[in-house]
Formats: C-alpha cells, structure tokens, sequence
C-alpha cells in the first residue's frame, strides 16, 4: 500500500513536471519575438519560480508521506513479527477456556443430576412423612398399652399380695380350729369313758350332732383352704402369663423403635451427605464461573489491546 502511495505521490509530482513542461514550453520567447519586451519575460519568470518552489513543495510532502508510510508498514511488520507467540498464548488461553466451559458443563450436569436427586429424596422423605407420623403415634399408643401394662401389673401384683395375706391369715384360722377341733374331739374321747352310762336318746342325738358338725365344719374349711390354693395357683399362673405377655410385647416394641430410629438415622445422614455434595458443587460452579469471566476479561483484553493496531 506504501508502493502505491509513493508511486501515486511520484506520478502526481512527474504530471505536475510535465504539465509544467507542456505549459512552460510555448511560454518561452523566441529568437525573433525577445525584441516584444521583457515584461513578458519577468512575468513567465515569475510564473517559473511559482511552478518551482510548487513542485519542490510537492517533492518535500511526498518524502514526508514515503517516510510515514515506511514507518507503517516497520511498525506492522514488528507486530507481524511478535503476533505470533500471542497467538498461540491466545490459542492456549482459548483452549483453556474450552475445557473449563466444557467442565462447568460437566458440573452443571452433576449439579442437576444432584438436585434431581436431592428432589428425589426430599419427595421420598415428604412421602415417608406420613408413614413416619403413623408409626410415631403407633408407638405412642404402644407406649400407652405399656403403660396401662405396668399398672394393671402393678394393680395384679397388689391384689396378689392382699391374697397371700389373705390366705396366710385363713390358713392361720384354719389351723387354729382344726387345732381346737382336735383338743375338743380329744377332750371328749378322754372324758367319754367318765360319762355316766345312762344317757339318754337325746344327749346322744345330740353329741352325734356335735360332732358330725365339727367334722363337717373341719372338712368345710380344708374345702376353703383348698379352693383358696387353687385361686392363688391360679392368680400364680394369670400373673405369670401377663408378665410372659408383657415382656414378649416390651421386645418387639422394643425392636420396632430401634429398626425405626435406625431408619430415621440413615435417611438423615443420606440427606446431610446429599446437602453437602449440592454445596460442593455449588462452590465449584461458582468458582468455575469466576475463572470463565476471568477468562473472558483476559481475552476481551487482548482483543481490545490488539485492536489498535489491526485497525492501523
């Protein structure tokens, strides 16, 4: 482009000489017409030193614009020389942005991938919330049943011991009047042979009567005692079964709540583990983030540095 200018600045200056030429030419006087005067001769003078000190003018511009135009194309070729290295610097610098854009893909990938599984959970955990209320007041109601079990084992119990009091104080009175009943039935086989013989049908009547009421009496109360012995083995054996029963409904109570407190444990540690692994990501794609705009900044800066002279 430089050539050109110069060489159109050359041919302007050669036209500029010729028509200068071509004008000065039938100007000059000749041999036989000096005699018209010479104030046409100082005026073509005059004309002459003005074409001159023009095309020197001219010749002086156009050094000036070959040297501007060689400084140019010096200066385009310098940066020519060293656009090189940042090419392949901004080559780098692209290459680099290329991948992170391509891993914060990635990341934002994984990032959805989590969230959809975190909305999974959080659905599940939502859907489990019910389940978990019901079997919350299950608990509660075995609890209540637990409850009502201690105080009907304890009300059990009590009655138990009011009944073993109950049977030591009739076995006690049982043994003291069969004790007596025997001092009475002794005493009176002792005395019999002192009785007078004559009795009559009335007395004897009435010692037979005595006595078979004594016996039915004795007989009575070992029926009592017994019957009592047999309510306390059975009251023993009611008491056994309940507490059988209680202990049996204490396990699988006992089994439900931990089965359910280890399950509440692992959906709250896959919810945490969840919770952290949104939170790594997150601070990972905003990181990414300021890297690209990062990025951005160092090539809008080379672009804009390297503007200039891509324009010039």
């Amino acid at each position: 482009m430089g050539t050109r200018v110069s060489r159109r600045a050359l041919g302007i200056s050669s036209v500029f000489l010729q028509g200068m030429r071509s004008s000065a030419a039938p100007v000059l006087p000749r041999a036989r017409d000096r005699t018209a005067g010479h104030g046409a001769a100082a005026g073509m003078n005059s004309c002459l030193m003005e074409y001159r000190d023009k095309v020197r003018a001219l010749e002086q511009l156009n050094q000036q614009l070959e040297e501007q135009i060689r400084l140019c194309l010096d200066r385009k070729a310098s940066s020519a020389g060293a656009w090189g290295p940042l090419r392949r610097e901004w080559e780098d610098v692209y290459r680099q942005v290329s991948e992170a854009i391509l891993d914060n893909a990635r990341l934002m990938l994984q990032t959805e991938n989590v969230q959809a599984n975190a909305e999974d959970f959080k659905e599940r955990y939502e859907n489990e919330q019910p389940f978990r209320k019901a079997v919350e007041e299950e608990i509660g109601s075995l609890y209540k049943v637990i409850d009502d079990a201690n105080l009907t084992k304890a009300e059990l119990e009590e009655q138990m011991e009011n009944m073993r009091v109950e049977l030591r104080h009739l076995e006690q009175n049982h043994e003291q009047d069969v004790r007596v009943l025997y001092s009475q039935m002794a005493g009176r086989e002792v005395d019999e042979p002192d009785a007078p013989i004559e009795t009559s049908l009335d007395q004897i009547l009435a010692y037979i009567r005595s006595h078979w009421e004594k016996v039915t009496e004795r007989n009575r109360a070992e029926t009592d005692s017994y019957q009592l012995e047999c309510k306390k083995r059975g009251l023993e054996n009611s008491l056994g079964d309940a507490r059988h029963w209680h202990d049996m409904e204490l396990q699988n109570l006992g089994s439900v709540v931990a089965k359910l407190q280890a399950e509440l444990v692992d959906v709250h540690g896959e919810i945490e583990q969840q919770r952290r692994d949104y939170d790594t990501l997150l601070s990972n794609k905003q990181r990414l983030e300021q890297e690209i705009g990062m990025y951005h900044g160092i090539l809008d800066g080379e672009e804009s540095r390297y503007q200039p002279g891509e324009t010039a």
